[in-house]
């Protein structure tokens, strides 16, 4: 469970995209640098941006992609005590 914007109280969803093309192995594997950060749906808030070299970004798994997302999520989520 994502905690609220704390700036506006809105929801906020995880963003992934494309930074940069790396190349193709062998097989075909496409490998590219990948970013995800949680961004406000209400005022546009950002979370952190968290980087990873991402194979086959289509899958949406794998330890890369994994990290970069629960990174993201544990910055959103984190609050001064």
């Amino acid at each position: 469970m994502d905690k609220l914007c704390p700036f506006c109280g809105g929801s906020a969803k995880l963003h992934t995209r494309q930074l940069r093309f790396i190349g193709q192995n062998y097989i075909g594997d496409k490998k590219i640098r990948m970013g995800a950060q949680y961004v406000c749906g209400q005022c546009h808030a950002r979370g952190p941006l968290y980087t990873a070299d991402v194979i086959n970004p289509h899958r949406k798994s794998g330890e890369a992609y994994d990290w970069i997302t629960r990174q993201a999520q544990t910055a959103w989520n984190w609050r001064e005590p």
